[in-house]
């Protein structure tokens, strides 16, 4: 027969504490699961649905927004796959033109929101808005969709698709009109940062000609060309050259970000003569320092693995137009009927810290409000 084994108190009860130590183990590994998956659906909802987002729009509201008035499916040769209806339409045009208003001074939180109320205003509204604010809604509408967070498995109506879609099919923004103007009829030199010793030497080799500088108070020896900015050393650079566009009533602007300057009024006229003749939006030339250094600016930026870096060999070829640029070798391009045209030029993906830029094109294209000095020129370039 068999032996029954028999267990002593003292086994009993390690047995019982293995059973419930297995217990407890159980529970608490389950709730730490659903503890990590609480963490995760709030990361979600705040990321991707952009719950309780302190911003300067209610996200929530526009949300409901999205769900209630833009529900509607629009017919095969419509610029989206959905439509508003006309009350959603004006509410989504109240809150482009409250964003691209506040956009001058600060950045906003919800990139899927952005997203989708910037597509239903340029597919649906663009006729309600000015050519400037079509530009300005269209580049804060590219950034926005390069920040969005998971936009495509999102409740947001609007996806990746559809915004690409929206770029392919609109209209090109920049129309590049023809600038007919001199140094002092068509540019105003724009200085966020504008010391005494430097106002001396642009009221030396540009008299008359209209500055918006950054200073402490009056420029002695300045005349009424010249319109101060008194907050430029409490607000990042960006956001005083944002400020600054505003008041430009001139088809171009010579921004200076340090204190290289121009030798005088001919080589504005330069730079005027290049972004006459080119479909571009900023010309510069390059800069020798006190030293006899040569320095132009001129790199092509290398992006790989959450690294930037700076190359200056170039390896694009590009073709601008019939009429300008007939083939490019590295970064230097050669043109056609180059005896008519300043020159040689060549293309760069970085900005020196003087240059000179179509006013209207600057304007939508933007400065990034939140970083000064020089970093605000390479966030323009990039």
């Amino acid at each position: 027969r068999p032996r029954r084994r028999h267990s002593s108190p003292c086994s009993r009860g390690m047995g019982l504490r293995t059973s419930l130590a297995f217990v407890l183990g159980t529970l608490l590994i389950t709730g730490a699961r659903a503890e990590g998956e609480s963490k995760s659906s709030d990361i979600l909802e705040i990321m991707a649905w952009c719950k309780d987002v302190n911003d300067a729009l209610d996200w929530g509201q526009v949300l409901r927004l999205a769900k209630v008035e833009c529900r509607y499916d629009a017919e095969d040769d419509e610029l989206l796959r959905i439509r508003c209806s006309p009350e959603g339409l004006a509410a989504v045009l109240d809150g482009v033109r409250l964003v691209l208003e506040l956009s001058v001074e600060r950045i906003f939180a919800c990139a899927n929101g952005l997203v989708f109320m910037l597509a239903v205003a340029l597919a649906y509204g663009r006729d309600a808005m000015s050519p400037p604010e079509a530009l300005r809604a269209q580049v804060l509408l590219w950034q926005a969709l390069q920040d969005n967070f998971m936009l495509d498995a999102s409740v947001w109506p609007v996806k990746t698709f559809d915004v690409l879609r929206l770029f392919d099919m609109s209209p090109a923004t920049l129309s590049f009109p023809l600038l007919e103007a001199s140094p002092h009829s068509g540019v105003t030199l724009l200085v966020p940062r504008c010391p005494q010793e430097l106002a001396d030497v642009i009221l030396k080799r540009f008299p008359g000609i209209r500055v918006i500088a950054g200073t402490h108070g009056e420029v002695e020896g300045a005349d009424e060309s010249w319109t101060y900015f008194d907050e430029a050393w409490n607000l990042p650079t960006g956001a005083v050259l944002n400020r600054m566009l505003a008041g430009v009533d001139t088809p171009m602007v010579l921004v200076v970000i340090g204190s290289a300057l121009p030798q005088g009024t001919d080589d504005i006229e330069k730079l005027i003569r290049i972004l006459q003749s080119r479909r571009v939006a900023v010309a510069a030339g390059p800069i020798v320092t006190e030293s006899k250094v040569y320095a132009d600016f001129c790199y092509r930026l290398r992006l790989r693995h959450y690294h930037l870096g700076f190359d200056s060999v170039y390896h694009h070829s590009l073709i601008f137009d019939e009429n300008s640029a007939a083939s490019i070798r590295g970064s230097w391009f050669k043109e056609e009927d180059a005896g008519d045209k300043d020159g040689p030029c060549k293309l760069c993906e970085t900005l020196p810290p003087t240059f000179l830029a179509r006013t209207d094109a600057l304007r939508g294209i933007g400065f990034h409000p939140l970083l000064d000095g020089e970093w605000a020129l390479l966030d323009l370039a990039v």
